[in-house]
């Protein structure tokens, strides 16, 4: 419960400086060039430290497992997504299908 509200207030903060940037342009206290690099700061610089500072919690056994089990979860549900795309564009006919071209190499 504890990483999940790190993760929301994370979100909240975002949200809170959309919020300000939108105030800021309706009150035409920024301009198009402003904006711009504003939005470089927070994509280049505010958002990479909000994600890494998200990384930052001791790393136990506990961690190590549950990261495990996420990744054999994903990997399931990328293969089951695979093999089930693979055969139901199969079932196409071949002059329906949209990328017939690429993937028969």
């Amino acid at each position: 419960m504890e990483a999940f509200r790190k993760m929301l207030d994370a979100q909240l903060i975002l949200l809170v400086y959309m919020a300000v940037g939108m105030y800021c342009i309706k009150k035409n206290l920024i301009n198009h060039e402003t904006k711009d690099k504003l939005v470089d700061i927070i994509l280049k610089i505010t958002l990479p430290c909000m994600i890494f500072n998200s990384f930052n919690k001791p790393l136990t056994p506990e961690v190590l497992i549950q990261a495990g089990l996420i990744l054999i979860v994903a990997l399931s549900i990328a293969v089951l997504s695979y093999l089930l795309g693979k055969f139901i564009y199969n079932r196409y006919p071949s002059e329906k299908r949209v990328f017939s071209s690429i993937v028969r190499w």
